[in-house]
């Protein structure tokens, strides 16, 4: 009896043969592979088995490239299989992982690209463009003018900084972080300053020749004054021959003094006019330089 039992025993283990070896559990090794293999599973259309494959990668995956990589292709798988929530929840944490993550319209369903930048558009980080403060400049983010501290959406974008006349001083791409601040400084050395204007000078002769001019008429006004004194004393009938002579003399002597005062006056304004405009001033016309100065105007020719 006992025999018959370890022959049955041993016909039992020569069918059933060596106990199956279970499937080692997967490494962060393994997570590219799963990966990949899932990848394959969208691209014929089995999406619960990229599912599956997928879940697997997303516990073992610790590089930051390929979780987020895993989670891009989490948002597709279940946004195919109707699960829009999800789809939102995995394709925020791709953007959050690697901001520059994008799909393909070419190869992805259009609904699925444009939920996906629809994510990307509630996920703002911070850019800040340091710029030379004695320089007029503008700032473009993908072409548009913008601040020079604005929020952008997540991702890839295109900084040009233009300085005086639009030329362009600065291209660079910047990759925005969910909640990040991103500051870009920009020197411009190659920017050409706007022309200067032209410095006036202090026109200290122009003011010398407005007070010379003013204080002739005052002085033309005095001796006016002094005439017409002596102009009442004249027809006084107690004034006699002798003075009235006297006073008639005096009258023309000032007469006289009042139009050379008032002429003097005259031709100081005028020159204090011409001064003006020309004092400490440089006019140049065609490599000649007009230089007015206290001696009286000169003129230099420029090689």
């Amino acid at each position: 009896m006992t025999g018959v039992r370890l022959g049955l025993l041993l016909a039992s283990m020569l069918v059933a043969g060596p106990a199956a070896a279970e499937e080692p559990a997967p490494t962060s090794a393994d997570a590219g592979a799963l990966l990949r293999r899932a990848i394959d599973e969208i691209g014929q259309a089995r999406f619960r088995q990229a599912l599956d494959l997928l879940e697997r990668a997303e516990r073992v995956a610790d590089d930051p490239k390929t979780q987020g990589q895993v989670q891009l292709y989490l948002g597709i798988t279940s946004a195919v299989l109707g699960d829009g929530w999800r789809a939102r929840g995995h394709f925020r944490a791709a953007l959050t992982l690697d901001p520059e993550l994008s799909l393909d319209p070419g190869r992805i369903k259009a609904d699925v690209v444009r939920l996906l930048e629809e994510v990307r558009r509630g996920l703002k980080g911070t850019l800040i463009v340091r710029l030379p403060s004695d320089r007029p400049t503008t700032v473009l983010i993908d072409g548009t003018p913008a601040p020079r501290k604005v929020s952008l959406p997540v991702g890839a974008h295109r900084l040009e900084v233009r300085g005086h006349g639009g030329r362009s001083l600065h291209t660079e791409r910047v990759v925005i972080g969910v909640g990040a601040v991103t500051t870009v400084r920009v020197a411009a050395p190659g920017d050409p300053e706007p022309a200067p204007r032209p410095r006036r000078g202090r026109r200290v002769w122009t003011w010398v020749a407005l007070g010379t001019a003013g204080a002739a008429a005052i002085a033309a006004v005095a001796v006016y004054g002094a005439g017409t004194v002596d102009e009442d004393e004249l027809w006084q009938e107690k004034t006699g021959p002798a003075r009235g002579e006297e006073l008639k003399a005096s009258l023309r002597h000032k007469q006289d003094a009042i139009y050379g005062l008032l002429g003097a006056s005259g031709a100081l304004f005028a020159t204090a006019a011409l001064l003006y405009y020309f004092e400490g001033r440089a006019v140049e016309r065609r490599g000649v330089t007009l230089t007015a100065g206290p001696t009286g105007v000169s003129l230099t020719w420029r090689h």
